[in-house]
């Protein structure tokens, strides 16, 4: 991650506040204090191990299901191969859009993503709010579509052998059997563009 973000040893020592001989130990696999590790985890944004995606709060009724105004769980997304699905992490700091922006730009993350919980019980849709930096590399699922509508800056879209440009304030609805990936248009800015994702299973 530090290699890929191009940072240096004494880079990522520095801005955590611990001595670059103890950030070579771990990247050579030795054993370092607990409290070092979380100091270097938090830093890139990830957790030693996943934390299970909570539900926000939220409240229901007989026939509806609505997302309340709580602190936000905001899940970091990182990708390895672009053949591949992101794959999700996360850390408390994520919270903060400023920690958010230095990790998208430093190529820590390729994106980040937090669940709207407003899915109704046995419901078909389920919604999120999506903050691009890179590429999301491809999927596909066995079934289902999805709604996306652009709220900030501009992204583009693959699908099949075809690609589309949104833009803020554009929507489109795709088909998720059918491989896609969406990535920042960076001809538009250096991002991140930000989407609201709705899709039906």
């Amino acid at each position: 991650m530090r290699i890929r973000a191009g940072l240096t040893i004494r880079e990522v020592a520095r801005n955590v506040g611990i001595d670059k001989n103890t950030l070579l130990a771990l990247e050579a696999g030795k054993r370092v204090r607990e409290s070092t590790l979380t100091r270097v985890f938090n830093y890139y944004g990830v957790l030693p191990v996943m934390e299970p995606i909570v539900a926000e709060a939220r409240s229901e009724g007989s026939h509806y299901a609505k997302d309340e105004i709580q602190p936000e769980h905001w899940y970091r997304l990182f990708l390895d191969n672009v053949e591949e699905p992101s794959e999700v992490s996360t850390a408390e700091a994520i919270r903060d859009p400023a920690v958010r922006r230095r990790l998208g730009r430093q190529g820590l993350a390729s994106q980040f993503f937090k669940r709207l919980p407003c899915n109704l019980n046995q419901g078909r849709l389920k919604a999120a709010i999506f903050e691009v930096y890179g590429p999301s590399g491809w999927s596909q699922q066995p079934s289902g579509e999805a709604f996306i509508y652009c709220l900030q800056g501009s992204l583009r879209f693959h699908i099949g052998e075809e690609s589309f440009i949104l833009t803020q304030g554009e929507s489109a609805t795709i088909d998720r059997t059918v491989r896609h990936m969406h990535e920042l248009n960076e001809a538009y800015g250096e991002g991140p563009a930000i989407f609201l994702y709705v899709q039906c299973d």
